[in-house]
């Protein structure tokens, strides 16, 4: 499946389950999940059991359909800059998982800061380049702009 939005999916089943496995260990349930970027659904099997209160959000219609054949509620359809995490959360400590999409990471992060007093705690996979340029130190070749946002909280 061609990835429309520059995301990489996961397809490997041993993957998939490590990368659930740091969200929450098998036969851990947390109290509120929500994925971005669901997908074809890959990382959401191993996600959503582990969960009591889960969610999926998804842009794409054609994945968005596949989510919900396979998984039916919890899904919503929508651009997940205009998701209110706080809403969600509801006043329960509320996990964000995702393996983020490269061109709208930084935008991604910035929405999850501005609920950041909704979020108890973010699970998220970014391309190496973006991980290189949040984590860069001063004076260091990716060090910029971003790693000063990251850093102050300020994304």
């Amino acid at each position: 499946m061609k990835a429309p939005r520059g995301q990489n999916f996961l397809y490997q089943p041993n993957w998939q389950q490590r990368v659930a496995e740091a969200v929450a260990p098998a036969g851990t349930r947390l109290p509120a999940l929500a994925e971005i970027g669901g997908g074809p659904g890959g990382l959401t099997r191993w996600r959503a059991p582990r969960a009591e209160r889960f969610w999926v959000i998804e842009s794409d219609p054609k994945l968005a359909q596949g989510l919900r054949e396979r998984f039916g509620t919890g899904l919503i359809e929508a651009d997940v800059l205009t998701v209110d995490f706080t809403a969600l959360a509801a006043g329960a400590p509320l996990i964000v998982a995702g393996n983020l999409p490269y061109y709208i990471t930084s935008p991604i992060l910035l929405h999850l800061f501005h609920h950041a007093a909704a979020i108890a705690g973010a699970v998220l996979m970014v391309q190496r380049e973006v991980a290189d340029r949040m984590l860069a130190v001063p004076g260091g070749r990716a060090f910029g702009f971003s790693s000063i946002r990251i850093r102050s909280g300020t994304m």
